[in-house]
């Protein structure tokens, strides 16, 4: 991934170069002086110039920038193989024997010319939108089956250290949020049951006391 993520960079620095170099023309006059000029801006000149320079170097950039995302996909769901919740392991499973596609190509998928590559990304992309919404459904699932507060704080601090997928994530700090409420609604509950028994024990004393 460090190596793709050179590789755009490198790109960038090279285009920086040359868009800073193209700001002025050094024009060369027959009596053998030069003056600097500014070119004409958004000539069609220029702008064919750029593309021949990295046409074929922004196409492979782009490449190297969707090769990042899948290779990060595919850590990440490998990854959620020690996030220790029940339907977990099998949805790991189903993305490296079905979905993940790296395995089974045969071309090389650093040209860019082959269009086999954007074909398949796109329906992995798709395929691990779907994986996402079970993730979250799994956590869901996970705390509604919580007895106490306590015991979803708990479930959050573990599941929080091994989720790796950012709707995952995203997903527990909602049940966060939720287990919170759930303990302030405990809170008002216990202390209205004080307030109660506070005011039965007011009431016998004073009874005792008339008596």
């Amino acid at each position: 991934i460090k190596k793709f993520q050179d590789c755009i960079d490198l790109n960038q620095r090279y285009q920086k170069v040359y868009n800073e170099t193209n700001k002025t023309e050094v024009m060369s006059h027959d009596d053998g002086t030069t003056t600097k000029e500014k070119p004409e801006s958004g000539s069609t000149r220029k702008l064919n110039t750029h593309f021949i320079v990295f046409g074929k170097f922004n196409d492979f950039s782009s490449r190297c920038k969707s090769l990042i995302d899948l290779f990060t996909t595919i850590d990440e769901f490998i990854s959620l193989e020690n996030c220790r919740i029940e339907g977990m392991a099998a949805i790991v499973k189903h993305f490296t024997d079905d979905i993940d596609f790296t395995k089974r190509s045969t071309y090389n998928m650093l040209d860019p010319r082959l269009n086999t590559f954007n074909d398949e990304f796109k329906l992995f992309q798709n395929n691990c939108a779907k994986l996402d919404a079970q993730v979250k459904q799994i956590i869901i699932d996970a705390f509604a089956v919580t007895v106490t507060p306590m015991d979803a704080l708990e479930l959050y601090e573990r599941l929080s250290e091994t989720m790796t997928r950012a709707q995952g994530k995203e997903q527990l700090e909602k049940c966060l949020h939720k287990t919170i409420e759930r303990y302030n609604d405990d809170l008002d509950l216990v202390n209205s049951e004080r307030q109660n028994w506070v005011k039965l024990f007011n009431s016998k004393q004073f009874q005792t006391k008339n008596m």
